[in-house]
Parts: structure tokens; C-alpha cells; sequence
């Protein structure tokens, strides 16, 4: 067992971890959750903690906070906050600590507040449950850490509930409750993932100037290496219920010594790496019993024979690093491992002077909406005047915060939902003069959660099936080798084909559903944000197998994310979204070298790249998104803008066309100069 110490003993840990195991009993057996976890954090630091999931990183942070479940047993050589022993305390000790000295911010803001409790109630709450003053001081208090974490008008937000505020918004609350007392720890467990990206940078920002200020350790549980390389000062790479790797942020990303660590980077989109993203073979193994030796074998490329049987500890592999695994012991494998580093081309290039496959003229959808049971009509302009073309063979991608109108523009482009007007055009023709078979024949789309898209009481065989039986393609041993073939291509079994979505991992679950989308050789998919509910190695699989599809059957992608990496890694075009409208599109290469309209912009200074060297963007936007009823004269992005000048006030900004290019602003130059002569 080695403990790093990164910071001179003379600073005293917040938390201080060493040999933690988690054993869960179970019918097949023990489950060993952690095994010999140790860590350590002190006042101002952050330490991140990365893996697939199934690996023990929120288990980590249960065990700390003593919210286990009653089948789990903990043990562990020294688990001490601010030097208080969490193995001997007490059940009311426990919940004094939990708030007071050490809080929590989880994944989903709305499983941790009380839908039917005001903000105000639930910040004051945790103020008076810990007697830390008065109901004034608490509603003081309460108040100054909303306006703490950057919500305008605290003083009424007190009075919201839950519902009433933006996802952003309620991560906010969230954050301000876990530090009404200010603890000494706070737990963030994917804090982002669910957000936009300028909402995600803005969040991220938040907890770094809330931990200076208060002089608070943060322990991060993510699996996004690009926010690790920001904000995390140390990182701790778990595989299977142990820490592999930990050390210095810059050491690892530097010089990642472990295979897993050195997959994982691989797996990240990353702009100045013009090559097929790396992936991991297989998933994280049951933690069901005793296995001897290396738990990532058999997905290591390096594996030797040793690695079976020999249980190796963490051991120094520089200064503050240390690694678990025998490749830094053996000099035949570091030769090998270096020999295997050759990346493979992507292989896809774009077809930008295709025919156009589909294609919208000034599409626009608005929802009539009832204010309350007698209220009035309110009109909810989802989209507005969106023009668009998709080239057969290419990737045009959708982007733009939540709320913008990518996936409602998706439905009108799958027939799912009619316009309110304007045209869409498949293959020349316009849509309507399509039968809805017709259309699902030649579009088809891939949702972003793949197991509420698939029926849980049907096989995958089935599943992929169904669309065949629907339209009356293929019958008995045509339509059973039609599927077999396509669980090749998307690399599942046919031993697989027998099994329920419940028994797949996410990113096989994934697969199933890209399978049933292109079983009946569809000419465009729509992928809404088909790898924002997976890990980043289980989306690199996606992602090349995606390309991978596109290159041997031809595939067209209309693919809607918010993840700008996987945008430019992806996309050989670019349509930015704001409030409905089409703000800009372009090649992706122009679009992200050279972004003209500010919230483009705004967009891609959000973005992360997995470099410890730059800092945490500072993107400046004057509000929040303000949702589709603000629309009013002039430019919508106005209010946000910190560019806006007069004329965007009262004149709604003209498209500019430049070749691929399209802009919808009055600061692009050619037309600055025009409204000004």
C-alpha cells in the first residue's frame, strides 16, 4: 500500500485515506466494491478521481461520507476527517459532519432538493439542522450564498421551487446548500455531466472560486478527462474497485504510465489529433469473488504472463506518481507498449459536393401554450426560418445549449412532428408527398438514452427485427441472416441477439439501437446526442463504429450534441442553434478556427481539450438562457451578447452567405458597415 504525499506533511489533510475496502455481500458471493483505496486531500486542493463506471468512484465517495448501503462493509487502515476517526463515529456523529463538515453535490440537482419545499426552506433548513443560528441568520445566510454562487434577485429566489429554476440554476442551489456551513470537504460527483457546455464552464468555474474563498478541499468524481486536466490538481485513475495510477494532473497526462490511464486519453476527442479515437475492449469484470493478478489483462494490449497471477501494489514511477501495474518493472513490455502507440487514420473524408439528401427552406415550428386553466395563449417559437442541407454521405452536425431547437428540428426532419411552416425536401421531393413508411424507410433516428428507446420484454433480436416485420422486409431465414449481419457490423454476438436490454452494458445497449436504426438500409440517421449517457471509452467505440459505418454502406448523419469535441471530431458541417434560429453553419474547420457570430463563439470558448496547461475558460455572457418566450425585435442573442451594440436592439440581424459559409449577425463586417452607412 502506498499513500502519495503531494503536499509537505506540514499541511495537515482534510481527508485522509488509506487501505479503504467496501465488500458487499451478495448470493453469488462477496463483492468487493474498494479494495486498498488510499488518497489524501488537503485545503485547497482538488483531487479527481476517473474510470469507466462500475469502477468504485461513487462508491469511494459513499464510503467517506458513511451513506453505504447495510449490506456493505467497510474497512480501511485510516479514514479520518480534519483528524476525527469516520470508522468509530457514532451514527449522530455522522450526520453532524455530513453538512457541516463535509458536503455533497451529486449528478441530478433535482434528486438532492425537495420538489415540494422552496429553495429558501431547503438552504435555511440545513443552516438550523446543524444550529448554526437563528431562522434570521439562516435566511441571511441563505441569501448571501445565492447571490455567492451568481443567482440575480436572491431575495425572490428564496420563494422558487425546484421546478422554476434551469438546470443550471438548481446545480447553483445545490452548491450553495453544500456550503451553508462551510465544510471543510465537498464531494462533487459529476456535477456537469447533464449541463450545457457554457453552463458546464460556468459551474466548474463556480466551484474553483467558492473552494479558494472558503479554502475547501474538493474530492471530483468524473469520467470527462478534459474537466480532470482544468480543474483537479491530483488524480487517482480507478479500474475495478483500486486505484492504477495517481499523481501530479500534468505528471499523468504527461506521462500516463498505466495502460488503462494511456486508453483512456486515447478515447478523447481531441482537435490536434487527426486520427481514429483509441477504445477499450470489453468492460469493467464482475468484482464478484477473489481474482488473482491484474484486473484490466484482459483488456491490456501489454498483458504478459505474470500479469495472471502476480498482485502487484502501487510503487513510485516518479516524483508524487505512482502506478500499479508490472510494465514499469518490465523492459520488454515498456518496448513493446511504445511500439504500439501508432494511431490509425480516421479514413472518412468529407462530400461536400454531394447531392442533397435532405433539406429544409425557412422550417419553422411554434407550440400554442396555455398559461394555467384559465389563462391565456402564449406562442413558444421553437424554431424559426431554419434552412439547412444534408449532402449524401456526410455529417452535419446541430449544436447549441438546450432549449435551442436542435431536437425539435430533428422531429420535423424525421416527420415526426408537421411544421408550422416552410418546406422540408428528401431526395428533391417534399416530405409530405412521403407515406410516414416511406419516410422511416429512408430516415431513421438513434436516441440518446438507448434503454428507455428499447423495449425491455423483447430480445435484441427482436428488437433489431421489428422494423423488418413492421414494413413487411424480408421474411423467415432472410430476415433472421438481415440481422445477423448487422449484429456483426455493429459488433455484437448473434449469441447476444438472445439476450434483454437489461443484460447489456450502456454501450452495448447503444449498439442494439444503431443496429435497429440501420437494419433497413437507410439512407440518413439522425443521432441525437447518441453518446452523452456513456463513458468515454464506451463512446470512442460509438463513435468509430459510427465512422466506421458511414465509410462501408455510405451512411448520412445528421448528428445533434453539445459536445463540441465530438462535433469536430465527427461533423464535416456545422449549424449552430440559438433560440430556434440558425446563427451560423459552415465547414467544421471554419466554424472552429474562425467562429464569426459571438455565441458561436461563446460556444467553443466553453469547450474543454484535455490539456492541463490552459485554464478554465472565462466564457462572459450577461444572463442565462433565457428560454423560447423572449423572443422579441432585433437579435435574440442580444441581452447575452457582450459585443450587442444599438442596432441589434431593433433590427433583426440579415444572413450573410459567404460560399459554405452562412452567419446571422449585424458585428459580421460586411453588413457592420452597411447598416452604418
Amino acid at each position: 500500500m502506498t499513500v502519495l504525499a503531494f503536499i509537505p506533511p506540514s499541511a495537515p489533510p482534510v481527508l485522509d485515506v488509506a487501505g479503504l475496502s467496501v465488500d458487499i455481500a451478495t448470493p453469488l458471493g462477496p463483492l468487493h466494491a474498494l479494495r486498498d483505496v488510499s488518497f489524501s486531500i488537503r485545503r485547497g486542493e482538488t483531487l479527481a478521481i476517473v474510470g469507466e463506471s462500475g469502477c468504485g468512484k461513487t462508491m469511494t465517495s459513499l464510503a467517506v461520507m458513511g451513506l453505504l448501503p447495510a449490506a456493505a462493509k467497510r474497512s480501511a487502515t485510516r479514514l479520518a476527517l480534519e483528524g476525527r476517526d469516520l470508522l468509530t463515529a457514532d451514527h449522530k456523529t455522522l450526520e453532524h459532519l455530513r453538512g457541516a463538515r463535509m458536503s455533497m453535490v451529486f449528478q441530478d440537482p433535482m434528486t438532492s432538493l425537495n420538489p415540494v419545499y422552496t429553495v429558501g426552506n431547503q438552504l435555511e433548513e440545513m443552516y438550523l439542522y446543524h444550529g448554526r443560528g437563528s431562522r434570521r441568520q439562516a435566511r441571511e445566510r441563505a441569501e448571501f450564498m445565492l447571490s455567492r454562487v451568481g443567482i440575480s434577485a436572491p431575495r425572490e429566489r428564496m420563494h422558487q421551487y425546484p421546478h422554476q429554476l434551469s438546470g443550471g440554476l438548481r446545480q447553483r442551489v445545490v452548491i450553495a446548500m453544500a456550503l451553508m456551513c462551510e465544510p471543510a470537504l465537498i464531494i462533487a460527483d459529476e456535477p456537469t455531466t447533464a449541463l450545457d457546455v457554457t453552463i458546464q464552464a460556468q459551474i466548474l468555474h463556480l466551484l474553483k472560486d467558492l473552494q479558494h474563498e472558503f479554502d475547501t478541499a474538493l474530492m471530483l468524481i468524473t469520467h470527462d478527462m478534459s474537466i480532470v486536466a482544468r480543474v483537479a490538481d491530483h488524480v487517482a485513475v480507478m479500474y475495478a474497485g483500486r486505484i492504477v495510477e495517481q499523481g501530479r494532473t500534468a505528471n499523468v497526462f504527461a506521462t500516463p504510465h498505466h495502460p488503462y490511464t494511456q486508453a483512456l486519453l486515447r478515447c478523447v476527442p481531441d482537435p490536434h489529433r487527426e486520427s481514429r479515437l483509441g477504445s477499450i475492449p470489453g468492460r469493467v469484470p464482475s468484482l464478484i469473488g477473489d481474482s488473482p493478478g491484474c484486473l484490466f489483462r484482459n483488456r491490456c494490449h501489454f498483458a504478459m504472463a505474470e500479469c495472471a497471477t502476480q498482485d502487484v501494489p502501487l510503487h513510485a514511477a516518479g516524483d508524487a506518481h505512482a502506478v500499479r501495474c508490472l510494465l514499469t518493472k518490465s523492459p520488454a513490455a515498456i518496448e513493446r507498449k511504445s511500439g504500439a502507440a501508432a494511431v490509425v487514420p480516421i479514413g472518412v473524408t468529407p462530400r461536400l459536393e454531394a447531392p442533397v439528401a435532405l433539406a429544409c427552406r425557412d422550417l419553422s415550428r411554434t407550440f400554442h401554450l396555455r398559461q394555467g386553466l384559465f389563462g391565456g395563449r402564449r406562442d413558444l417559437h421553437a424554431v424559426q426560418d431554419a434552412t439547412l442541407d444534408l449532402r449524401r454521405g456526410e455529417v452535419l452536425a446541430i449544436v447549441g445549449e438546450s432549449g435551442s431547437g436542435k431536437t425539435t428540428l430533428a422531429k420535423m426532419m424525421l416527420g415526426l412532428l408537421p411544421a408550422t411552416s416552410g418546406a422540408i425536401m428528401l431526395d428533391g421531393r417534399p416530405i409530405a408527398d412521403y407515406s410516414a413508411r416511406d419516410v422511416a424507410r429512408r430516415i431513421q433516428p438513434i436516441f440518446q438514452d438507448p434503454y428507455s428507446s428499447l423495449n425491455p420484454r423483447k430480445t435484441v433480436h427482436q428488437i433489431v427485427s421489428a422494423p423488418l416485420e413492421v414494413h413487411g422486409m424480408a421474411y423467415g431465414q432472410e430476415r433472421r441472416r438481415r440481422v445477423d449481419d448487422m449484429l456483426d457490423k455493429v459488433g455484437l454476438s448473434r449469441r447476444q441477439g438472445q439476450s434483454y436490454p437489461n443484460q447489456l452494458s450502456g454501450g452495448q445497449r447503444q449498439r442494439v439501437a444503431i443496429a435497429r436504426a440501420l437494419v433497413m438500409k437507410p439512407t440518413i440517421v439522425v443521432c441525437d446526442e447518441p453518446t452523452s449517457a456513456l463513458d468515454v471509452s464506451v463512446q470512442a467505440q460509438i463513435l468509430n463504429l459510427l465512422s466506421d459505418l458511414r465509410s462501408e454502406l455510405g451512411m448520412t448523419y445528421l448528428f445533434i450534441s453539445h459536445d463540441l469535441a465530438v462535433v469536430r471530431h465527427m461533423a464535416d458541417r456545422v449549424a449552430v442553434m440559438y433560440l430556434g434560429r440558425i446563427v451560423e453553419s459552415g465547414r467544421t474547420a471554419e466554424i472552429f478556427d474562425d467562429p464569426r457570430h459571438p455565441y458561436t463563439r461563446a460556444l467553443l470558448a466553453s469547450a474543454l481539450t484535455p490539456d492541463p496547461q490552459l485554464k478554465l475558460p472565462d466564457v462572459q455572457l450577461a444572463h442565462g438562457f433565457p428560454g423560447m418566450f423572449a423572443a422579441g425585435a432585433g437579435c435574440q442573442f442580444r441581452p447575452r451578447c457582450p459585443q450587442a451594440e444599438a442596432v441589434c436592439a431593433s433590427v433583426a440581424p440579415p444572413l450573410v452567405r459567404d460560399g459554405e459559409r452562412m452567419v446571422e449577425c449585424h458585428l459580421v463586417a460586411p453588413v457592420r458597415a452597411a447598416v452604418r452607412s
